[in-house]
């Protein structure tokens, strides 16, 4: 096989379909014409071609589009409001983080010089304690900012 079979073997569904420019098809007709092979896929794909044309167009059924876009509509807003919840839980944690790390960061460039009611608050119980009491309440400020968070219903009506 040359490549110009290769190339006209390449435009036969085109040809059959009627969508090549004249000097193409005309190519196609006249190899079509010279080889067998060729002429007897061409019309197998011209005869498939009319049978498609041949179909009825089919009825789209009425509001299809309204709903579509409807339930689109509701997987981007519910999309959007998991961005922004995930947004805010991971500012609250890298807050947690901070304030967590904190005491640590005071009490290495401070040392144990900081007393508050007679305990130095350097200590490194007095540090666990204070780190985990704030991470908690971090927490709790996560929940309850989440949980008083306007939600929308992304529902398709």
């Amino acid at each position: 096989m040359n490549t110009s079979h290769d190339e006209i073997r390449a435009l036969l569904v085109l040809a059959a379909a009627g969508v090549l420019e004249p000097v193409e098809q005309r190519r196609v007709d006249e190899h079509a014409a010279v080889c067998e092979e060729c002429s007897a896929e061409l019309a197998a794909l011209a005869s498939l071609a009319r049978g498609i044309r041949s179909l009825s167009t089919p009825v789209i059924p009425q509001g299809l589009a309204a709903r579509t876009q409807a339930r689109l509509r509701a997987r981007q807003g519910a999309a959007r409001e998991e961005r922004v919840s995930g947004a805010i839980v991971l500012f609250l944690a890298l807050f947690a983080w901070t304030i967590t790390l904190l005491p640590l960061l005071v009490s290495g460039v401070l040392g144990n010089t900081l007393v508050l009611w007679g305990v130095g608050l350097g200590d490194p119980l007095v540090l666990l304690g204070g780190s985990t009491l704030l991470a908690w309440l971090t927490g709790g400020v996560t929940v309850l900012v989440l949980m008083r968070r306007p939600r929308r219903e992304w529902r398709v009506s």
